[in-house]
């Protein structure tokens, strides 16, 4: 599923927060690594659901 998917699906579930991973592992096509979770943080900004993504970074912990 793509970033804009992600974000429709995570509409369509109701869901209260939504947690990116798999990406920037490997190159899965040829976009940028950093490009995934960029795509996402703009669908969610449209559907006004930017403060609900939580874009972990490595070495930083969260408690949810």
């Amino acid at each position: 599923m793509n970033p804009e998917e992600a974000v429709k699906a995570f509409v369509e579930l109701g869901a209260a927060t939504l947690i990116p991973m798999h990406y920037g592992t490997f190159r899965l096509g040829f976009e940028p690594l950093h490009e995934p979770p960029q795509r996402l943080l703009a669908a969610a900004r449209e559907h006004g659901l930017e403060q609900k993504v939580l874009v972990m970074t490595e070495g930083k912990p969260v408690v949810l």
